[in-house]
């Protein structure tokens, strides 16, 4: 089975060019330059779905730019689940293929982000309790262009009771564009420089504050070779690096240097075999190299007037390499369109990981170093692939019904067995009629999906969790391996276990009138999950064991344009999220793995934003609001209490003239005493965009 599947990403590419006619023309410009994917679909890179007929979430990258960050998640909280929107809780998918940090991205060069609200979309990714966004690159849509783009400002943590230093926030960024006839081209290059200010004291003295540099450099080259070919190439590579060195003042020193390199290329192929039978072959390559240096000093114990130096070196190193076609019929029979599709992916990952550390101890006035007292060494290596094929069949009627089914088979030793059955519905009840004019519709969408944990990869770095910086998570092995306590039930324990195959479901409904001017959605998810847990053991001590939990997930979403003419313009959303998790085990157990969410029997904890964003005539204002109310927070391992988040994570007013714009921005300016969605940074910043 496997040895048959391989080349069939080799065929298409010998039907297309013994399909493409002779003399064919260019292919046809959408404006000045042409689409680099179907608008009409969302392509998902391990499977793709009919935009119109799957409940989403769409936000605009210019919704998004004058907000300072350094992590998407922080930006996107207000607009999708709340403080259940955080970093590692979506899969991105960029342009169809599935990436590993979305961070490694301009905000200036993403067009939108779509959350997408459908089972059948976490087939090959949204590992766990991942959601999946599709995001789409921007490309220049004008004969040529050029975009410059900067804001500075200052950054402290001052509030309730806390005073810290003030540091400088940086982001820069340039990007130019030129399509030809059969050619269109663009780079872009960005610099940012985050911090971390710290509290004051006179026995603190940091000479490099904690903090984060980061260049982004992207670029693209598309070639229309005739009406049924395009090829693009995409590059991005992001060198960045965290330090910070100080300490206490004769008693304690720090000294940190982290930077790393990640260089992602991508290649991708879009052709008409023939006419209604569309390929896509796509391909990327990561790289992702991780190097880290700390120095510890502090007074040691013995002997007396010496101190204690612990040199750690850390170097991690990733390569990732994934490919995919998906091969699709178009079939037209009256009113009704139907479209099999084949979709076969291949992803091969290897890490390898290094670790010293040392300790040595020195006396006052002697600045060498002795040999070490004691040292610790680790070293590993891992690898893993998966190997998938989706085959679905879509079936629509006047675009007023739609019908998906399919199945994806793993092919590899990793992810899981077996064949994973998908099934989606939709149907606009206001267009039943057979009136396609209607400017009203109403949607009832409905999908049920089984998956497995199929998503490997490395992320960046990031200064509000840098421990987050988790690299590889290579699932798969022989299967559970299990310890009996005598109950009669036996618990898996091996962390690289084989998880069984999961299940997903979601149902909703979207009302729309004018024309989308207002919108109303209802979405409902239930899935099942597997949690790292300790449950203690007879006699003593406690096992892990992954356990099955379901979760459940509520989300309402208003969005309205309550202003839309010529030189006025106010759109607003306000949206609500109740997500809650229950453990199938009635045994007593201690959660190693947060799950993400609330965990019952505990109730629901409401989070969610308000956005808003205004234009009149040349002044521009944007308003965001972050909430979490009746959170449940540890103090001590026995103490709690409820803490209530409101946050206003982005506030700001600007003027545009014609294509210059200038802006004022708070991040974080306005928030109550005791909060846990965001950290507690406060940025003052001004900024400034110009597209010539």
């Amino acid at each position: 089975m496997k040895k048959f599947t391989y080349p069939l990403i080799l065929l298409p590419a010998l039907l297309c060019f013994l399909s493409t006619p002779v003399g064919a023309q260019p292919m046809p410009a959408q404006g000045s330059a042409p689409a680099q994917h179907d608008s009409s679909r969302l392509d998902l890179g391990y499977t793709s779905l009919n935009r119109k007929f799957t409940q989403t979430i769409t936000i605009r990258g210019a919704d998004l730019e004058k907000m300072p960050f350094t992590n998407l998640n922080d930006a996107l909280m207000p607009w999708l689940y709340g403080a259940w929107s955080q970093r590692g809780s979506i899969q991105f998918v960029v342009d169809g293929n599935p990436v590993v940090d979305v961070n490694a991205y301009s905000i200036y060069d993403v067009e939108e982000v779509v959350l997408v609200q459908d089972a059948s979309a976490l087939t090959g990714s949204g590992t766990g309790q991942q959601q999946v966004a599709y995001v789409t690159t921007r490309r220049g849509k004008n004969k040529q262009g050029l975009t410059l783009a900067a804001q500075t400002g200052l950054v402290n943590g001052n509030g309730n009771g806390v005073k810290t230093d003030t540091r400088m926030y940086h982001s820069y960024y340039a990007g130019a564009w030129r399509n030809w006839d059969k050619f269109s081209a663009g780079v872009s290059a960005g610099w940012q420089r985050d911090v971390m200010p710290l509290e004051k004291s006179e026995f603190v003295n940091i000479t490099t504050p904690y903090n984060l540099q980061r260049w982004k450099f992207s670029g693209y080259f598309d070639w229309r070779l005739n009406a049924r070919n395009l090829v693009e190439a995409t590059i991005n590579y992001v060198p960045d690096r965290l330090a910070v060195e100080g300490g206490e003042i004769s008693s304690f020193t720090l000294k940190r240097n982290a930077p790393e390199k990640y260089f992602v290329p991508g290649l991708r192929w879009h052709s008409e075999l023939l006419p209604g039978l569309k390929n896509d072959l796509q391909g990327s390559y990561l790289s992702s190299v991780y190097k880290e240096n700390d120095i510890n000093t502090s007074p040691a114990s013995y002997p007396a007037g010496s101190y204690q130096n612990i040199l750690i070196e850390e170097n991690m190193n990733d390569k990732l390499w994934w490919v995919r076609d998906r091969l699709a019929y178009t079939i037209h029979s009256g009113d009704w369109r139907f479209e099999p599709s084949v979709n076969y992916s291949y992803e091969h990952v290897k890490e390898t990981f290094g670790y010293i550390g040392e300790t040595t101890i020195t006396t006052g006035g002697n600045p060498s170093l002795p040999p070490p007292t004691g040292t610790n060494t680790t070293n590993f290596s891992g690898k893993g692939k998966i190997s998938l094929l989706v085959s679905a069949l879509d079936i629509n009627w006047k675009d007023v019904l739609n019908l998906r089914f399919g199945s994806a088979t793993i092919l590899s030793d990793h992810g899981g067995k077996g064949d994973l059955p998908f099934f989606t519905a939709a149907v606009d009840l206001l267009r039943m009629t057979g009136s396609t004019n209607n400017s009203s519709s109403l949607k009832l969408l409905g999908s049920w999906s089984q998956r497995s944990s199929l998503t490997i990869g490395s992320g960046l770095s990031d200064l509000s969790n840098e421990n987050t910086i988790y690299k590889l998570n290579i699932v798969g092995g022989s299967g559970f391996q299990s310890v009996n306590f005598g109950t009669g039930t036996a618990f898996p324990v091996n962390p690289f276990h084989t998880p069984p195959n999961f299940w997903s479901w979601t149902a909703g409904a979207s009302y729309s009138l004018a024309n989308d001017r207002l919108r109303l959605q209802y979405t409902l998810e239930r899935r099942n999950i597997d949690l790292a847990q300790l449950l203690p053991i007879p006699g003593g001590g406690y096992a892990t064991f992954y356990g099955q939990w379901r979760s459940t997930l509520h989300h309402f979403d208003v969005r309205a344009k309550l202003l839309d003419r010529e030189g006025l313009r106010w759109e607003t959303g306000l949206n609500l999220t109740l997500f809650r998790n229950k453990p199938d085990s009635a045994l007593q157990y201690t959660i190693t793995v947060p799950p993400l969410g609330d965990a019952a029997p505990a109730g629901y904890s409401p989070t969610g934003g308000w956005v808003n964003r205004l234009q009149l005539k040349g002044f521009t204002a944007g308003l965001d609001l972050l909430y979490h109310f009746h959170e449940t927070v540890y103090i001590t391992s026995q103490t709690t209490q409820h803490v209530n988040s409101v946050i206003i994570p982005n506030l700001y007013a600007g003027y545009n003239w014609h294509s210059f714009s200038l802006f004022a921005e708070c991040r974080g300016l306005i928030r109550n005493s005791k909060q846990d969605v965001m950290d507690t940074r406060k940025y003052y910043t001004l900024g400034g965009k110009w597209n010539l």
